[in-house]
């Protein structure tokens, strides 16, 4: 499977993408029933997507949020930001997921829509004001409120598929619209990892590339840190 945006995509999903299957029940064996007990691995991030999974109120930064950060190496350590996503500025924030609106594909988003005043960039850029928020945490914030729409990106990410914060969002966007088969086969993997569709293409996306540089940086022995 090539690209068609310049981005580099996991070897893993290439042929019967058999890798990625795998990288993905590893990566969530501590919650598929399917895998043996003495055969689990416990990632935290497999608790992201289920911290509190029925989100009550999907237009509201809340502490539940916070908590599911941290789960996915982005802890908030500076409580000053803490206070103003929860507190200080929330009703900003509130304000700009509404006008996001309900959570949709990423691929469903014209591309006309993509740019500086997209109102899921517009956020992305109110969280990274805040001192001790960057494009990591801020990534995995609003794929908190909106898992189907916006991407999770981190060092590790970046690292695999060559791209940048600032041109990420837009690349895999355009990936997903340009190529049928990128989408189509983040959808099969999941479904062969016995994954719920609530765990989105994009997300599947993200733990298969984290997952490949990690086995990469341990033959390298290297590491990123996480954070901000």
């Amino acid at each position: 499977m090539d690209s068609v945006t310049g981005i580099t995509l996991p070897q893993s999903l290439r042929g019967d993408a058999e890798r990625a299957v795998e990288h993905l029940r590893r990566y969530y064996s501590a919650r598929l029933e399917s895998v043996p007990e003495d055969e689990r691995m416990l990632f935290d991030g497999a608790f992201f997507d289920h911290w509190a999974p029925e989100d009550p109120r999907p237009n509201v930064f809340t502490a539940e949020d916070v908590v599911a950060v941290q789960f996915l190496d982005a802890p908030i350590d500076n409580w000053s930001a803490i206070v103003r996503i929860l507190y200080e500025r929330s009703d900003e924030l509130s304000r700009l997921l509404i006008e996001i609106g309900h959570d949709r594909d990423l691929a469903t988003v014209p591309v006309a829509e993509l740019g500086p005043g997209w109102p899921a960039e517009k956020l992305n850029r109110a969280l990274q004001e805040i001192v001790g928020i960057g494009p990591v945490i801020a990534s995995k914030l609003i794929a908190r409120k909106r898992p189907h729409l916006y991407p999770i990106q981190d060092q590790r990410i970046r690292a695999l598929t060559g791209l940048t914060e600032h041109n990420f969002v837009t690349t895999v966007h355009g990936e997903l619209t340009r190529n049928d088969v990128f989408a189509e086969r983040l959808a099969q993997v999941r479904d062969r990892a016995g994954l719920a569709e609530k765990i989105s293409v994009v997300r599947t996306f993200a733990v298969i590339a984290w997952s490949e540089q990690a086995q990469i940086d341990a033959r390298q022995r290297r590491d990123f840190p996480y954070r901000p």
